[in-house]
């Protein structure tokens, strides 16, 4: 009977021991998963800022394309300006200051005042 105790205790023990060591196994499973998936999520939203980041290059470099063609097509088309005497200084004034960007608008207006020509 004392065989059978001692085994019994021995038996105990090991459960024991095993039911331990399960546990630590499933808590290190549980901390690598969450590991994982917060390494899954912070990959994700990198990612998901560079694609960001790579489409707002995009956008400026088709506005900036856009806005140099423009420039472009304006610069070399022929103004339209008629060839009588009865030209507005106010339409000499806006097809001149097309050829002109932002800043420069104030040149447009000198060269309309100083071309009385047209008046």
């Amino acid at each position: 009977m004392e065989a059978l105790r001692t085994e019994n205790v021995r038996l105990t023990e090991r459960v024991r021991e095993h039911t331990q060591q399960l546990a630590d196994a499933r808590n290190d499973y549980l901390h690598e998963r969450n590991a994982s998936e917060e390494d899954l999520r912070r990959h994700h939203t990198e990612r998901i800022t560079l694609i960001n980041s790579i489409g707002d290059k995009i956008d400026g470099l088709l506005t900036s394309h856009t806005s140099s063609r423009q420039l472009w097509t304006s610069l070399t088309e022929a103004p339209i300006i008629s060839v009588t005497n009865s030209v507005q200084p106010r339409v000499l004034l806006n097809t001149v200051a097309k050829l002109f960007s932002g800043c420069q608008c104030h040149y447009a207006e000198g060269f309309v005042m100083m071309c009385p020509y047209f008046f």
